[in-house]
């Protein structure tokens, strides 16, 4: 079945059965859905500047595909050529694809873009979600290669590139573990022995994933390629998803990296050093 989603529209999973010829259709999909918040603050207070009002992302052609392929175990012969590939971090001969390294695979940070809305501040553009990466990426961090991120910080970022000089950093992690939430809509847990219960409470299940951009951060890129930080800004953020491995320093990359999702937003400026901004997506599947 083909379902073509219409704007603002969540994505669902839709079952059909076929008995004996004749098919049924479950007449209510489960949804699934990310919620996505994005607060500026200012780094030296810690106040909120400015908060994004929440809103919904878009499941990339991509996110479905992986979704697809960890709820079968298997792989889909639809391959389009992942991040780490295009970036240059991984040659297409370095990526192997197996039913056994699904397993391995997992949601693994958030890449960010300046394709995601015009110049003036609220044209915000429609995501495309035959899309493999949020538009216009960037990296969180450009250093030049002989003062390379060593220790912890090193530790924050992945999809590491070197280019002229620099080494390129496109992706980063999440600023806390990821765990499953079950709860009220009210905000009360759900006990385990749900099943033995009564209530006609609404019971929403969500993951959060969070990440801050700091003031050392994205501003080095426009430093670097347009020689000063005035336009440094943030309007397009993506959950990625690969499997971990070794790159040739002995240091954990990931591989088949794909963007699963897509948010496109309003300008988020970062041309001084007073700015940063916290991203947080909760995926809910209900």
């Amino acid at each position: 079945m083909i379902h073509k989603l219409t704007d603002n529209e969540a994505v669902k999973f839709i079952e059909e059965v076929g008995i004996n010829g004749k098919e049924y259709k479950v007449p209510d999909g489960a949804n699934i859905f990310g919620e996505v918040e994005v607060i500026q603050r200012s780094f030296s207070s810690g106040k909120p500047i400015f908060t994004k009002t929440k809103g919904h992302n878009d499941l990339l052609v991509t996110g479905s595909v992986y979704m697809s392929e960890k709820l079968n175990g298997m792989r889909s012969s639809f391959r389009t050529v992942p991040v780490d590939v295009q970036l240059g971090v991984h040659r297409a001969e370095d990526v192997v694809l197996t039913s056994e390294n699904i397993a391995n695979e997992r949601i693994c940070g958030i890449m960010v873009g300046e394709g995601g809305c015009a110049s003036n501040y609220d044209e915000v553009y429609k995501v495309n979600r035959a899309s493999t990466h949020v538009p216009g990426m960037i990296p969180f961090r450009v250093v030049p290669q002989n003062n390379d991120l060593t220790g912890t910080e090193r530790e924050k970022y992945f999809l590491r590139t070197v280019q002229g000089g620099y080494v390129y950093y496109y992706g980063k992690r999440f600023n806390t573990e990821q765990e499953i939430n079950v709860m009220y809509e009210d905000g009360t847990a759900v006990p385990i022995d749900i099943d033995a219960t009564t209530t006609n409470k609404f019971i929403k299940i969500f993951t959060k994933y969070s990440i801050t951009i700091n003031s050392n951060e994205i501003r080095e890129y426009y430093k670097i390629t347009q020689g000063s930080t005035r336009l440094s800004r943030v309007n397009s953020c993506g959950l990625i998803a690969g499997f971990p491995g070794l790159n040739n320093r002995g240091e954990e990359e990931f591989f088949n990296v794909r963007t699963l999702t897509t948010f496109n937003m309003e300008n988020h400026a970062l041309k001084d050093s007073e700015s940063k901004i916290d991203i947080i997506y909760r995926v809910h599947i209900q």
